[in-house]
């Protein structure tokens, strides 16, 4: 461990550096702070996913990720990157050996798919086919010194876990519906027909079978042929007129036809075959099971099948990042109105390595951290993900794991996370009483979306956590240690335990150039499974409430403005695994990390990215990023901290390539404190480099 010095300057050291640890018992408590886990970032966002549903409120920034997708709980650790509102190439959707032609031959633009109605163009008297360009989703448009008055958050071991409220999944840009779906034209009925009539009068038409459209809606479309003389042509013409009603609403699979009858009353019954899906069929896929595409897919095949809710379920299941790209085509099944789905699946590859350079940690511990991460989507072929990272800084050690399962096709997910990490104070001169602090932590994650389509999901979880700390001054025997840290909440054994239920709702909100996203988390802190309980003194029993909102522009190609807010509101003192932090790289640039620690907290983040220089050999792309960060923090019923405000403001540099994601910001401190400025943090640099293996 450390150097000890002798008992005489021990016994001269401590009574000061004691009296100030009073003050506050930051960073030994916070547990979660070894593994800052880069959640689904906007960062290149074009890749992403990973952080799971229920994480505490964390908001950072959004730099080097994995692929993101709708079906899986969106969270927003980090900015919005500007690649979240890029449409990928219409390309990857074409259909393969299928005869159609290529999607990149057609335009992509948004424009084009809203303009005019789908046509019917028939290829043969068997076949029909409309054209799904016409489809479109709707879519809108102090304490920094290392004196006496140094706040015990910024001399104890930071917390190891980072644990963001929002989490890594947020959705990806909306793909073009292309070809992704070749729809058939309904099984021709031929019609009996009627006794050869010269002309006859229709009083009205009886509708037979008609679940789709009502019986108002096929009355006007048939009154045109009502009450006047009409040849026997005209009267299939009107049952024609009513196939197309069903084929302009997207029943692709459906038809009317007009069976043999006698003519009572000007009374001509047409009966309706509304078309449903017979199966399923999926090709091609590897180690994706079939029950994974076919349960979600038949969410939109719904009787009669609407071609339009089918096409909208691919297109969600093509945003799955274990799916690179698939295509689909409808056949006609063996009964009549009857249909079959056939997918061709090409599947992603789910095993990634991501590696992480910053110095986003605790100067306390060290702020230079390396961190790597192992990920899976597709452990044994029904989509489930495993995580397991490990980080470590001069001073801390954290290893982290999580596992999540789908419940159901509709995204509903159960995660298990823990984690366990060793720190100790190397930051001079505290490092000489030798504090060290053991953390660890269990969640499980129980989420379900709500309500989802390709442009706004809804959804609600709940979290049970348990989470425990232990501090202590590693001194030596001889000079009666070592001493439990009771400060700050913690028992006479130095340990602090938080026991919470955390109900959680998300919104996203998407279009081609805005994504709103909001995070609402309420915490209920129990005496339960030997949670910390103090008398007058905060303790595991609380209530808070914590809500986190980004809003992400784009403006132009890879320029966009990125507004982000963070707020938390107790009733209760906290222990310091619960208060809010602001200071640092995620939230106020110019400062150290959690400079401040407290009960209640604001924060407000605003950040132009405008692109500079781009190098298409390798994808490149350098974006400049001026920001400007302010945030707040007030106790319940300690003091509150001088100052209780800090603003920050500066310029970051971005590179993006390809499976590399690298960040530098300087930010300038608005409000002055006092500090020694021995670190990066402290002259206002932050980097963060990470390499992934795809």
């Amino acid at each position: 461990m450390h150097h000890r010095l002798s008992h005489h300057i021990y016994f001269i050291l401590l009574p000061g550096m004691l009296c100030c640890f009073s003050q506050s018992v930051a960073a030994l408590e916070n547990s979660r702070s070894g593994l800052e886990e880069p959640r689904y970032e906007m960062g290149a966002i074009a890749q992403a996913d990973a952080r799971l549903p229920g994480d505490r409120f964390n908001l950072g920034d959004l730099d080097g990720v994995d692929t993101p997708l709708l079906l899986e709980p969106f969270s927003l650790q980090r900015p919005l990157e500007p690649s979240l509102l890029i449409l990928p190439d219409p390309a990857i959707l074409a259909p393969t050996d299928l005869g159609l032609d290529s999607a990149s031959d057609r335009s992509p633009s948004r424009e084009s798919r809203d303009q005019g109605d789908p046509v019917v163009q028939r290829d043969s008297p068997d076949a029909l086919s409309i054209p799904l360009e016409s489809y479109s989703p709707d879519s809108p448009d102090s304490p920094d010194s290392p004196g006496a008055s140094v706040p015990v958050s910024q001399v104890l071991p930071a917390p190891l876990f980072d644990d963001p409220l929002f989490d890594d999944d947020l959705p990806p840009p909306l793909p073009p519906p292309g070809e992704l779906l070749r729809p058939i034209e309904p099984d021709a009925v031929e019609d009996p027909g009627l006794d050869s009539l010269d002309r006859i009068v229709v009083e009205r038409f009886e509708f037979v079978g008609n679940t789709a459209l009502s019986d108002a809606e096929l009355e006007e479309v048939t009154r045109p042929y009502t009450n006047r003389p009409i040849t026997l042509d005209e009267l299939y013409e009107a049952r024609s007129v009513v196939t197309q009603l069903y084929l302009d609403a997207g029943y692709v699979t459906s038809g009317a036809f007009i069976p043999p009858q006698p003519i009572q009353a000007g009374v001509v019954r047409m009966e309706l075959v509304e078309g449903r899906l017979e199966g399923i069929e999926v090709r091609n896929n590897q180690r994706l099971g079939d029950r994974y595409i076919s349960r979600r897919i038949a969410l939109g095949a719904d009787i009669p099948l609407n071609v339009n809710d089918m096409l909208e379920r691919l297109q969600l299941l093509q945003l799955d990042p274990r799916i690179q790209t698939l295509t689909a085509e409808l056949s006609a099944g063996p009964e009549l109105g009857t249909s079959l789905l056939i997918i061709d699946v090409l599947e992603a590859d789910t095993f990634n390595v991501i590696g992480t350079l910053d110095n986003r940690r605790s100067p306390s511990v060290g702020e230079f951290r390396q961190r790597i991460e192992i990920r899976e989507l597709n452990v044994s072929g029904a989509g489930e993900t495993l995580n397991l990272s490990y980080a470590r800084t001069s001073g801390s050690d954290a290893l982290e794991g999580r596992f999540r399962v789908f419940l159901n096709p509709q995204g509903g997910t159960l995660e298990f996370s823990t984690g366990v990490g060793m720190a100790e104070v190397i930051e001079r001169p505290f490092n000489q009483l030798q504090i060290e602090s053991e953390s660890n932590f269990v969640d499980l994650t129980y989420r379900q979306p709500l309500f989802q389509t390709l442009n706004e999901e809804l959804a609600v979880g709940i979290t049970a956590s348990r989470q425990q700390t232990r501090s202590i001054l590693d001194l030596p025997v001889e000079v009666g240690g070592p001493f439990p840290l009771t400060v700050g909440g913690a028992d006479e054994n130095g340990y602090t335990r938080v026991v919470a239920l955390r109900l959680f709702q998300e919104w996203l909100r998407r279009s081609s150039q805005n994504v709103f996203a909001v995070r609402s988390q309420f915490s209920l802190g129990l005496d339960a499974l030997d949670a910390t309980v103090n008398q007058g003194r905060p303790d595991s029993r609380f209530l808070s409430w914590r809500g986190q909102g980004q809003w992400l522009h784009l403006f132009a190609d890879d320029a966009l403005l990125l507004v982000r807010s963070d707020v938390q509101l107790s009733t209760d003192s906290l222990l310091s695994l619960e208060q809010f932090g602001i200071g640092g790289q995620d939230t106020v640039r110019g400062y150290r990390r959690d400079l401040l620690l407290t009960d209640n907290g604001a924060l407000l983040s605003a950040e132009v990215r405008l692109p500079v220089w781009r190098r298409p050999r390798v994808n490149g792309l350098l974006q400049v990023a001026p920001f400007l960060d302010v945030g707040m923090g007030w106790n319940v019923s300690d003091p509150d901290p001088d100052p209780r405000t800090l603003v920050g403001g500066g310029v970051g540099l971005l590179w993006q390539q390809n499976h590399l994601n690298a960040r530098l910001d300087w930010g300038i401190p608005f409000v002055s404190i006092e500090a020694d400025r021995n670190t990066w943090q402290e002259h206002g640099l932050y980097f963060s480099i990470n390499v992934s293996l795809r």
